[in-house]
């Protein structure tokens, strides 16, 4: 079970249809992930991989990081309502190779399109507004 954005058209439809995210690479993890390994998820989004990598690797750890304030509140969500708060740590952070701060950009209506490149109006499409925040790596 997870929590989406209510506006979400990216991922949403993909667990509605199927009831998982990228087939090939959910597969692969439940196939070959150890039940002691250390796992990153670096841009987390709402956290299907970080709780998949959880459940699977239950011995050992996940940690995640989304730098998106509001996304990481439903990361931290799916964690607990998928019973992975034990193994999982959640950073509302952004991962750099160097300190310092960077904007970031999402398209209304695909939470799993944050970027550091910017979304000009022509590209984010006529239904959809580019949005952006700070955020401190």
């Amino acid at each position: 079970n997870y929590y989406f954005p209510a506006d979400d058209r990216l991922l949403m439809p993909q667990f509605v249809v199927h009831g998982e995210y990228e087939t090939l690479t959910t597969a692969y993890l439940l196939r070959e992930l150890p039940s002691d390994a250390v796992c990153i998820d670096v841009g987390a989004n709402v956290g299907y991989y970080t709780c998949l990598m959880a459940r699977r690797a239950w011995q050992g750890r996940t940690i995640a990081f989304e730098a998106d304030p509001a996304i990481h509140e439903l990361l931290r969500d799916n964690v607990a309502i998928n019973w992975c708060e034990k193994v999982v740590d959640a950073r509302n952070k952004a991962v750099a190779d160097q300190p310092g701060e960077l904007t970031l950009y999402r398209r209304a209506g695909r939470s799993g399109n944050t970027s550091i490149a910017e979304v000009s109006a022509e590209e984010a499409g006529p239904l959809e507004e580019a949005r952006q925040w700070r955020a401190g790596s």
